[in-house]
């Protein structure tokens, strides 16, 4: 009898000791494998290391450096923006939530309270309303909770709405900024080709009436306002001779076939697009003129002109290459600071860009709107800067990158 109880417990034994060598048995690989893993992994991470440190230039070094810097600015710059806009958006928020505790205090069931019970219930549902706006936490907490849906892009909704109807301030930006993109975009592009190239003829003739001519329309065009410009232009070819529309981008109702669509917007931007460009480009010709008269007092262009290189050559071929740098920088600096937009030009001829959203934030108080276009435009900006940076090197190969 002994011996039939014992033996289903030596079984047991058995199948728990099988159990205990198979799971060690299991662990032990797993250890193995996890450290064959491990090895591998570091020599190969050892082996890229080294690769990548012969491998990569000065150049490559600098690229991470700077676009590291650019995001870390970029950070920086919205939590700046953030600590700025939340006392404003807080006290919008308390405002609304005064009003939410209002309407509650005078609904009927609260009315018959007494009057210390009233006082508890104002309070009570008070903190229910800062606590689920998140009122209730640290100023810190606060910012950098605002600082990372900024940074995620996440603003909420608004009151304005985007052609298909979506309330989503991300979407209403992004619609807004193609406006912006193309308006400013264009008429910047046409500036600096129309500004290079009158800067050179400045420069071939330096001194001549036709220098000093140019030189003082600069400085009657640079000082004025182009949103005035822009009115007197609606004033003459809107209400005069009704040769174009005063504003917007499309008509009503828009096109929907491709090319009368394309056609409708040339049609919509012309007036905006000739306003800037008129105003603009005398500004952009002058500085190329300063900056190719300087360069054409050098030796090599002496030298290229004492060799017989034809005149169109020495300005295309030398002086134009050694001046390409501050040239590139002023074009993409004015291309970038367009992109941004401009209220008062985008209010004059009701253009659908980040200017005049950015004006309809401001008068709504729409502070999560007003974050969200200010976001764009400085990713816009410090993606174009750090760009610049980049491209700056191939354009001038004296830059050493190294720092030495």
């Amino acid at each position: 009898m002994f011996d039939s109880l014992c033996a289903p417990t030596r079984g047991s034994r058995c199948e728990t000791g099988k159990v205990i060598q198979q799971s060690l048995s299991t662990l032990f690989a797993l250890y193995f494998i996890t450290c064959l893993c491990f090895g591998l992994c570091y020599n190969l991470g050892a082996v890229f290391y080294n690769f990548f440190e012969m491998r990569v230039s000065m150049f490559g070094k600098y690229a991470v450096k700077r676009i590291l810097l650019g995001v870390l600015s970029y950070v920086t710059i919205i939590f700046v923006y953030s600590v700025l806009l939340n006392t404003s958006l807080e006290a919008t928020i308390r405002g609304q939530i005064w009003e939410m505790v209002q309407g509650y205090m005078m609904t009927e069931e609260v009315k018959e309270l007494p009057e210390e019970e009233f006082s508890k219930a104002r309070e009570r549902m008070t903190q229910q309303l800062e606590k689920q706006y998140g009122l209730d936490r640290l100023f810190v907490v606060r910012v950098l909770d605002r600082t990372a849906q900024a940074l995620r892009f996440d603003f909420g909704e608004t009151s304005y709405q985007t052609a298909d109807g979506s309330q989503k301030i991300g979407d209403v930006v992004w619609e807004a900024a193609q406006g912006t993109i193309i308006l400013f975009g264009v008429s910047s592009i046409i500036c600096v080709w129309i500004g290079v190239f009158l800067g050179k003829l400045k420069a071939q003739k330096n001194g001549s009436h036709f220098d000093k001519s140019t030189s003082l329309l600069t400085m009657v065009f640079f000082g004025t306002p182009s949103w005035w410009v822009g009115s007197i232009m609606i004033f003459i070819f809107v209400y005069s001779f009704r040769l174009f529309p005063a504003g917007n981008f499309h008509s009503v109702p828009v096109p929907q076939d491709f090319v009368p669509y394309v056609l409708d917007s040339m049609y919509h931007m012309f007036l905006p697009v000739f306003t800037l460009v008129m105003v603009g480009f005398w500004g952009t010709a002058y500085i190329v003129r300063n900056i190719l008269m300087g360069k054409l007092h050098e030796d090599y262009i002496m030298s290229a002109r004492a060799r017989g290189i034809p005149e169109r050559k020495v300005m295309n071929k030398h002086a134009m290459r050694s001046a390409a740098p501050p040239i590139v920088t002023m074009t993409l600096l004015s291309i970038l600071t367009s992109i941004n937009g401009s209220v008062p030009v985008e209010r004059v001829f009701s253009w659908p860009g980040l200017g005049l959203l950015l004006w309809k934030g401001l008068k709504s108080n729409d502070v999560p709107l007003m974050m969200g276009v200010l976001c764009v435009t400085t990713l816009i900006y410090c993606a174009g800067l750090i760009f610049l940076d980049l491209i700056y090197g191939f354009l001038d190969p004296r830059i050493n990158y190294s720092g030495d």
